[in-house]
């Protein structure tokens, strides 16, 4: 069934001071799920980065466990990073959060993004979620302009099916609120004053838990990077 939702976020490099709050107490060990049933038919919209953004340069994941990429192509993975001139970003946790990879699963759903937190000792590349061999990758540059583009495009669309909806849920990366830099409420201030006829929540996110494509009563759940997603009640 379609999964929605998010990974919290607090002040912590790695995220490892959220809490989960309920009935007066609070958990580290713990996740909340609110299950829908009923007559609905929830609507799906994801953002990441425009084609224009992505670099052309691709490699099939060849060795990985988890979330760490240790070839591609056949080679080190250091040896791509090295091509692409981004190993000294890549050796600062977090320095490549504003570019993202894009994973093609190769099944034919949609690509999805995926951000390089580290390298570890042995100069594997590790990811902010499951990085599957077979798949292949490619390096995408997020930045300002980019940021706010994929969001008009994603609030347009969301706009031509929002009348007689109930609720529009929300989550945007915190990558895409550090890109937007001085101007770090621009994208949901944007997404509040574009869409309208629906009430609003929306948050950012330390991982964006979203369908790519809901057919036959099936639905291919991933969990994004860098991305901005909604679910449209």
């Amino acid at each position: 069934m379609p999964c929605f939702g998010t990974q919290a976020i607090d002040e912590t490099e790695d995220f490892s001071n959220c809490f989960v709050l309920f009935s007066g107490e609070h958990h580290l060990d713990k996740m909340v799920m609110v299950l829908v049933y009923g007559n609905i038919k929830p609507k799906f919209y994801i953002a990441h980065m425009s084609k224009s953004r992505i670099i052309d340069k691709s490699a099939v994941i060849t060795k990985s466990a988890g979330a760490v990429i240790m070839e591609v192509n056949g080679r080190p993975i250091i040896d791509f990073l090295e091509d692409l001139g981004l190993v000294k970003a890549a050796e600062t946790r977090y320095a490549m959060s504003n570019l993202p990879l894009l994973l093609d699963y190769n099944d034919g759903s949609p690509k999805v993004s995926k951000i390089l937190i580290m390298l570890t000792p042995e100069k594997y590349a590790v990811c902010a979620g499951a990085v599957p061999e077979g798949s292949t990758l490619q390096v995408a540059l997020a930045d300002k302009d980019d940021v706010m583009l994929t969001a008009k495009d994603l609030a347009d669309e969301i706009q031509k099916e929002a009348k007689n909806s109930s609720v529009l849920l929300a989550y945007s990366c915190i990558c895409r609120y550090m890109t937007l830099g001085s101007e770090q409420c621009q994208e949901m201030d944007f997404i509040q004053q574009n869409i309208s006829g629906v009430p609003i929540m929306m948050a950012n996110s330390g991982g964006e838990i979203c369908p790519t494509q809901v057919s036959d009563g099936k639905a291919v759940n991933r969990f994004h990077n860098n991305a901005l997603v909604a679910c449209l009640i």
